[in-house]
C-alpha cells in the first residue's frame, strides 16, 4: 500500500511541474488572445479576439510555441505570421519582420510568471510587452 500512495504523489509532483511544457497554439476562439490592464483578471480588454480576427488571421493561428523541460522555447512561424504597420509592412499575413520573426531562445516559469528572452521573442500579439507596445521594430 505504501508503494502505492508513494507514487501517486509523485504523479501529482511531475504534473504541476510540467505545466507549460509542450507545443501550444492560439485557440481560434473568440477571447482566446486579449491585450488590456490584467485582462485575464478583470475582463478588461483594448483588443481581444472575435470572429473577424479569426477569419483574417489564420496565419496567428498556425504559429505554434514549444517549451521543454530544459528552459529552451521555440517560436515556430511557418514562414508566414500576422503582420502590422509599425513593423514597416501592410497589415496582413507575411513573412515574419525581424527581429520578431520567431526561432529558439529561453524561458523562465516561477510563481506562475512566464517570460521568454532575447529580442522580439514573444508570445501572441508581437507588439505588446509589460507597460506599452512596440511603435516600430527597433523599440
Amino acid at each position: 500500500m505504501k508503494k502505492i500512495y508513494t507514487l501517486i504523489l509523485l504523479s501529482f509532483s511531475i504534473s504541476f511541474s510540467a505545466q507549460i511544457e509542450g507545443t501550444w497554439k492560439i485557440a481560434e476562439i473568440e477571447g482566446s488572445l486579449a491585450v488590456g490592464p490584467d485582462s485575464a483578471i478583470t475582463g478588461q480588454n483594448y483588443w481581444q479576439v472575435d470572429s473577424t480576427v479569426i477569419s483574417d488571421r489564420p496565419c496567428l493561428f498556425d504559429d505554434s510555441l514549444t517549451f521543454d523541460n530544459n528552459g529552451n522555447f521555440m517560436h515556430y512561424m511557418d514562414g508566414s505570421t500576422w503582420l502590422e504597420p509599425w513593423q514597416g509592412v501592410a497589415e496582413e499575413c507575411g513573412t515574419p519582420v525581424s527581429p520578431f520573426d520567431g526561432g529558439s531562445s529561453t524561458y523562465t516559469f516561477a510563481n506562475n510568471q512566464l517570460t521568454v528572452n532575447g529580442l522580439g521573442k514573444h508570445i501572441g500579439v508581437s507588439k505588446v510587452y509589460n507597460g506599452g507596445e512596440c511603435t516600430s521594430i527597433s523599440d
